[in-house]
């Protein structure tokens, strides 16, 4: 199903990326380093600038020899795209935890 994400998926471990175990280990942080240094984290993926996407996305490429053989790029943006949406997703927790516990007090 199109939009659907797998329970437990694990995108840094795609064969298709045909990474090392040293990329693996290295890659998350690498990429949450990217997207918080450089998005807005008020917009979704598909919003960020076109420029600040090209520039993230070549940077990642000259750090990582793997993400080169992707044809258009996709490699390094699904886990652009990936890194993005879970931290937003877990600011937005945070920030709901937060609302909540300022109601109780």
């Amino acid at each position: 199903m199109p939009g659907r994400k797998l329970a437990g998926a694990k995108p840094y471990q795609c064969v298709l990326l045909g990474l090392t175990d040293q990329d693996v280990a290295a890659h998350p942080k690498i990429f949450a380093s990217a997207v918080t240094s450089s998005f807005n984290m008020k917009c979704t993926f598909e919003q960020q600038s076109a420029s600040v996407e090209a520039r993230e996305r070549f940077r990642l490429k000259r750090l990582s020899p793997a993400l080169r053989r992707a044809k258009k790029h996709w490699a390094a943006r699904s886990l652009l795209a990936n890194t993005s949406h879970n931290l937003r997703a877990t600011a937005n927790k945070t920030e709901k935890r937060r609302a909540l516990a300022r109601l109780k007090e």
